[in-house]
């Protein structure tokens, strides 16, 4: 069941309605959380409706996400497991990626260096309509 609620803002915000499609303003069943406390974001205890499930979330090292067996489309999901690593440096990030250690990369660089791979990897490197720059291993 789908229960509707309403924001009032104390100003306009004529780009209010674009922020809602940030992932830190979906809705989040408040059973979870009255049953958990500050525990609700724990793997075992945090509930998703996506393609994957969080298994494992090491802070500032890794978050682990599984296939979610529950996911309505989970027959057409094809990779069993997302591994996210945190990389403060987009050297670093680079550097990972190129030595076949991650397999693909969303980060802002330098566009000097956005450049230079795009000339030496033409085919990997992209660009989405968000500005980011994204390496893709095929």
């Amino acid at each position: 069941m789908i229960t509707p609620f309403e924001v009032t803002l104390s100003e306009p915000v004529p780009y209010f309605y674009k922020l809602l499609v940030h992932p830190s303003v979906s809705p989040v069943p408040k059973s979870a959380v009255e049953k958990f406390g500050d525990k609700w974001t724990q793997p075992a205890n945090i509930v998703t409706n996506g393609a994957y499930k969080l298994k494992n979330w090491v802070v500032n090292e890794r978050i682990v996400l599984e296939r979610n067996p529950q996911y309505w489309d989970n027959a057409k999901t094809v990779i069993n497991q997302v591994t996210y690593l945190p990389i403060s440096s987009e050297v670093t990030d680079v550097n990972r990626y190129r030595s076949g250690e991650i397999d693909m990369t969303y980060n802002n660089m330098p566009i000097e260096l956005f450049q230079k791979l795009k000339k030496e990897i033409p085919n990997e490197v992209r660009v989405d309509p968000l500005f980011v720059y994204l390496l893709l291993r095929n």
